[in-house]
């Protein structure tokens, strides 16, 4: 996934759905992480521009599942987008 409107397009992984992990409310809801980036964006109007399915949605047993699983996806996604490993924030 790509977001535009903070600059340059950014790169990153997102997450849409109801968390089952660690949120049992039913809500549904877009996490966005952006690739080598520190700037605080909440409030900002972003438009993110979906690019290939990762995987579908998981109820991993563990938050240490989760966070192996998010971590092999964004070294897939990276991959995509021909980055071999995370840089210095911008």
């Amino acid at each position: 996934m790509r977001v535009h409107g903070i600059g340059a397009p950014r790169p990153g992984v997102a997450s849409a759905g109801l968390r089952p992990t660690v949120d049992r409310s039913g809500r549904w809801l877009l996490e966005v992480h952006l690739f080598d980036f520190a700037d605080e964006v909440y409030g900002h109007l972003v438009r993110v521009e979906f690019l290939q399915k990762l995987r579908d949605e998981e109820k991993f047993d563990s938050i240490e599942e989760l966070t192996a699983a998010i971590r092999c996806d964004s070294q897939r996604a990276r991959e995509i987008f021909g980055e071999s490993r995370p840089r210095a924030p911008n």
